[in-house]
């Protein structure tokens, strides 16, 4: 392996630093490696770094403390420019209390998952990420659930690198989620001071890809805008589900009712809204879901940004998800529609026709390619967006008010990892109702308020 170092993807990288390095790489292609040369860890296995000198501070009070402890995560660039949490070795032992793992196993290696996360595949072992979340100001119950979330994002199943700005989102199904207060309702990607898991989890995760996997923003990762970053940690709203409905990890990932999962993910290009009217009176049911799709696809159609290729393109549609709360979903179920009537009704209505797309440079190099003369084409033909429904997925979540639902762009999803409680469980959450205060009150199907 020979490194050197260059900005990444920037329009005036000097890339002239591998002129320096051209007779080592040459070398290494062309005679092999010199026998003294011996690897440090197998890089199929990944990296684990040396133990890191314990960093001091020093002040003459608290605030002169706190403000250290800040100043370093900055000068370090470990930190993400919010205030962080001191990483101090006894907040680490109280974490790890979370997880029945030794501090230098590496996460998901019980499982036969690697742990490198990218892009320096580093692995992330149980030690690690407990810093992590000491820095995002976590608790020892969100530790398992992280565990699963660092499971989901290493071995490159997803990337955050392209300047697409795509962000990492985590569906949590099952009990856990009521148990460690993450937002199934209103306010359901925070801020909120009554569910504050889903910020944290997010935050820690973000800090496994930046000081683990060494995604520093403009070097490991671009995200143009860093759209939705850090992320998005939040539960399915099992309780508000019209009855007969199945939940995300049982429709995607076989996991029966009540199993404590999470699934990892990412969503490009942000994410949009739809809107289903209360009605203004005099309108059915019928009437008020037919103009609340009729708003979905006008605002998430967007067909010029969407349409790449050539006509017929894309041949089944690129996965997005539809995040729509409980009382869109009653509404929906109580008119008789069921998830997959939904999925095909959207897919029906969502379609372009080349004359909307037809200004488009990689469209008409892509037809000339297949040795079509784009001005043959009927201009007014109709094409699919989607013809594989399926690949519109629902997720019920959000606060139950019919304004906002919505619509996940470029949805990625990557694997779906069971949540292992320790067996210390019941004295975790007694620990955290002591210092938390009462559980947040819940509304109709537990729905959070």
């Amino acid at each position: 392996m020979v490194v050197f170092s260059y900005d990444l993807g920037m329009v005036e990288s000097d890339l002239t630093v591998m002129d320096a390095k051209k007779d080592e790489i040459i070398g290494c292609l062309v005679k092999g490696l010199p026998k003294s040369w011996k690897p440090s860890q197998d890089w199929k296995v990944g990296i684990i770094e040396g133990d890191a000198p314990t960093q001091t501070v020093s002040g003459a009070n608290w605030e002169e403390l706190y403000d250290s402890v800040q100043g370093l995560y900055i000068k370090k660039w470990w930190g993400d420019g919010l205030p962080v949490g001191a990483a101090t070795q006894a907040r680490i032992d109280w974490l790890m209390t979370g997880v029945e793992h030794e501090p230098d196993e590496v996460v998901g290696e019980d499982e036969g998952v690697s742990g490198k996360i990218v892009s320096s595949n580093r692995l992330c072992t149980f030690e690690k990420l407990a810093i992590q979340m000491a820095m995002a100001g976590g608790r020892p119950e969100y530790m398992c659930v992280a565990e699963a979330m660092v499971k989901g994002i290493s071995d490159a199943r997803i990337t955050l690198a392209s300047s697409m700005s795509s962000s990492p989102y985590y569906v949590v199904n099952g009990p856990i989620a009521d148990d460690i207060r993450l937002c199934n309702g209103f306010h359901l990607w925070g801020p909120n001071p009554k569910n504050p898991a889903g910020l944290i989890l997010a935050r820690c995760l973000w800090f496994v890809y930046q000081n683990v996997g060494n995604m520093l923003v403009g070097k490991g990762t671009i995200g143009q805008y860093g759209d939705d970053r850090p992320g998005r940690c939040f539960a399915e709203s099992e309780g508000g589900l019209p009855a007969g409905w199945t939940t995300y990890a049982e429709d995607y990932y076989d996991r029966t009712r009540g199993t404590n999962c999470v699934t990892t993910g990412t969503s490009g290009m942000g994410n949009m809204m739809q809107y289903v009217p209360r009605g203004g009176g005099g309108d059915t049911i019928i009437d008020e879901i037919d103009d609340g799709w009729d708003r979905l696809l006008t605002a998430a159609l967007q067909v010029p940004n969407s349409v790449r290729g050539a006509p017929p393109w894309p041949s089944s549609g690129s996965t997005g998800m539809l995040v729509c709360n409980g009382t869109v979903a009653r509404f929906w179920a109580n008119a008789g529609w069921t998830k997959q009537q939904i999925q095909e009704e959207i897919a029906g209505r969502w379609w372009y026709c080349y004359e909307m797309i037809k200004y488009k440079r990689q469209v008409r190099a892509s037809l000339q390619g297949q040795g079509i003369n784009p001005d043959s084409l009927d201009p007014l033909a109709h094409y699919a967006l989607y013809t594989d429904p399926t690949r519109i997925q629902i997720v019920v979540a959000g606060g139950d008010h019919t304004s906002q639902n919505r619509w996940l762009t470029s949805w990625s999803p990557s694997r779906c990892f069971d949540i292992v409680k320790p067996s210390n469980w019941n004295q975790l959450l007694a620990d955290a109702l002591e210092d938390l205060g009462p559980m947040p009150p819940k509304g109709e199907g537990g729905v959070d308020l």
